[in-house]
């Protein structure tokens, strides 16, 4: 039975479309790790049809959720898709090193776009997403560049609109000097709020702000979110679930906050859509704002890699770090609880403490991403449970 739009939340514009708030996010509708097919291609059509029954009109994607087998899946389900589905993906450079593009370095970004179009068998995607590697680095004229490699996909209608992932609000304030920014994806959540900035700048210019990590980085962080007494208790007074609660707290946030929390099953789904219906009263607020204070994320640069290396200083291990590097290549790969379980390679766990403890050692391990990533992909992973495993 579909929810209306007021039980999903109401609307925001997402550049020229206007989506309901409570939106889907695909990714872990791929295998374990975010690579193959999934664990059941059954449940997984069925979740994005209960999706778009449901009044979902906003998917966000990317063609390495599986390397191609997500858009596949949203294609099977879907397509011909019905007037109004706003399909958002994400692109961004495998190598960030250089202040400019590398020659090819603009077709690549295009060839992405292209990818994603055929996988989704579409001729325009709602927003295409330039994400970025290490919002800690200022924007210059390699970013200028990237930007203008997507502004050309949109005047060639191939895109709707360009969105940014993953930066900080010098960033955004760049980009919206060369180009209408339709939306931004950015860590945050109850429990991490140091994209706050980012989110403020983008209610002040009506830009739609899309959480990712809406219940916490995978692993030992969610749980925590999920199992804090204060959370609990609200959410036991609401009559809702913790995750209910810590999506409708987004909700209620900020106007221009739309959400895509990810799941493999129809229950999960429900329970994530039901979010958009719960009510937070002030003292529901009041005890929030209280257990989730917002002044220690007020010294660290909002969304970067740098500030969350920072972060785990404060009673973290720098296992942790392991993820948040390989997060910043491409969004999706997240093994801090395999780190702490000493089950990463060992060179792994070398970059991770580098980037911790010794000066320089944040750059140095970016620099040693896509090797990072290749490894950490054929590290044993733990499986996860089926529900709200990964970020979005």
């Amino acid at each position: 039975m579909p929810w209306n739009g007021r039980e999903l939340g109401g609307s925001f514009a997402l550049g020229p479309w206007r989506v309901r708030r409570a939106g889907y996010g695909a990714m872990q509708l791929a295998g374990d790790g975010v690579f193959g097919p999934p664990r059941d291609r059954d449940e997984a059509l069925r979740v994005l049809r209960a999706a778009a029954a449901a009044g979902v009109d906003h998917i966000d994607t990317a063609q390495y959720y599986g390397a191609g087998t997500v858009n596949e899946l949203i294609r099977e389900a879907l397509h011909p898709y019905p007037d109004g589905l706003a399909i958002v993906s994400k692109v961004g450079a495998p190598d960030a090193r250089g202040a400019v593009l590398r020659p090819g370095e603009a077709d690549e970004l295009r060839h992405g776009i292209e990818d994603n179009l055929v996988t989704l068998g579409a001729t325009r995607l709602a927003a295409v997403n330039l994400r970025v590697m290490d919002p800690a680095e200022p924007p210059g004229s390699r970013f200028d560049a990237q930007l203008a490699a997507l502004v050309r996909a949109r005047e060639e209608g191939l895109i709707g609109g360009v969105g940014l992932s993953n930066i900080s609000r010098g960033h955004l304030v760049r980009a919206v000097a060369q180009t209408e920014i339709v939306c931004v994806q950015n860590l945050f959540n109850v429990a991490d709020q140091r994209s706050r900035d980012v989110l403020t700048e983008c209610e002040a210019r009506g830009i739609a702000f899309v959480p990712f990590c809406p219940l916490g980085m995978p692993g030992a962080a969610r749980r925590r979110l999920l199992t804090d007494p204060a959370l609990a208790e609200v959410a036991a007074r609401l009559g809702a679930t913790p995750v209910q609660v810590a999506l409708a707290w987004l909700l209620d946030l900020a106007p221009n906050i739309l959400l895509i929390p990810g799941t493999r099953t129809r229950a999960h789904l429900a329970e994530n859509l039901s979010a958009a219906s719960v009510r937070l009263d002030d003292a529901a607020r009041a005890d929030l704002a209280r257990r989730f204070p917002t002044a220690r994320s007020a010294r660290i640069q909002s969304g970067s890699l740098r500030a969350q290396v920072v972060a785990t200083e404060d009673g973290q291990q720098p296992g942790q770090i392991v993820g948040i590097l390989s997060h910043g290549a491409f969004g999706a790969d997240h093994a801090d609880e395999a780190g702490h379980r000493g089950e990463l390679p060992g060179r792994l766990q070398r970059v991770a403490h580098q980037a911790c403890v010794q000066p320089g050692g944040l750059a140095r391990g970016l620099r040693q991403i896509p090797r990072v990533n290749q490894e950490l992909h054929r590290a044993r992973f733990q499986e996860f449970p089926q529900g709200h495993q990964a970020c979005w």
